[in-house]
């Protein structure tokens, strides 16, 4: 598709997903939480990701009580979605783990490409999406895909909620990496384009294509405002 940004492709993208806690035998996390139906879920919404990631970065705790089926079924779930894209699936377990070890990943290509002074941390745990810095590393904290923290309840000190679940994209670009959270719920669409614009925009300058998708008073938007939106 026509660039229509400052930036060119990125040169890596990875998918970060957080904190599967994926439990044996159908077993639902305190009682409520499918957290099979999650992981699936969200690899559902990442195959729908354009460009597609080269790496999928699991940090957190992969499974909530460090079960040997429960590692064995989160592979056989993962590993062909992520064959499926062409990517690399990168583990690095959590605290609930029997062998825990360092909660930071970065893809293997990226660490080739540029080896050394590292750009970017990638975490878990927090099961909410927050950012920092560690060491001058940005650090990027994925939401949890089982259930997430409330960083706003009520007569509550902690609260685990089954809301706001999502995952992370990081783009890769030569200066920078661009994180972008892609919530597992879908929403209710109240705007939108239709594909058809994707060939509309493809013979035309890159000023006339930004009119064309962006200004309200273009022909395309103006036939499609009315149009477009689901019933």
């Amino acid at each position: 598709m026509k660039q229509l940004g400052q930036h060119p492709p990125p040169y890596h993208v990875i998918a970060h997903l957080s904190d599967p806690h994926l439990l044996a035998g159908g077993q639902m996390q305190y009682g409520a939480v499918d957290t099979e139906a999650g992981l699936r879920l969200a690899l559902e919404r990442l195959a729908a990701v354009d460009p597609p990631p080269q790496a999928l970065a699991f940090t957190g705790d992969l499974a909530d009580k460090a079960e040997p089926a429960a590692y064995a079924r989160l592979r056989e779930i993962v590993e062909p979605a992520a064959a499926a894209m062409g990517a690399e699936v990168v583990w690095v377990m959590g605290n609930h783990p029997a062998a825990p070890a360092a909660d930071v990943a970065r893809s293997r290509a990226d660490r080739a490409a540029r080896p050394g002074p590292p750009r970017g941390i990638l975490a878990g745990h927090l099961h909410f999406s927050t950012y920092s810095l560690f060491a001058g590393i940005p650090i990027s904290v994925a939401s949890g895909g089982c259930y997430t923290s409330d960083p706003a309840p009520i007569d509550r000190f902690v609260s685990g909620v089954s809301s706001g679940q999502a995952f992370t994209m990081v783009h890769a670009y030569a200066d920078r990496l661009v994180h972008t959270i892609v919530p597992l719920d879908r929403g209710t669409e109240v705007n939108g384009l239709g594909l058809d614009i994707k060939e509309a925009i493809e013979g035309l300058s890159v000023a006339e294509a930004r009119e064309l998708a962006s200004s309200k008073t273009s022909a395309f938007n103006a036939r499609h405002e009315d149009h477009d939106r689901p019933a």
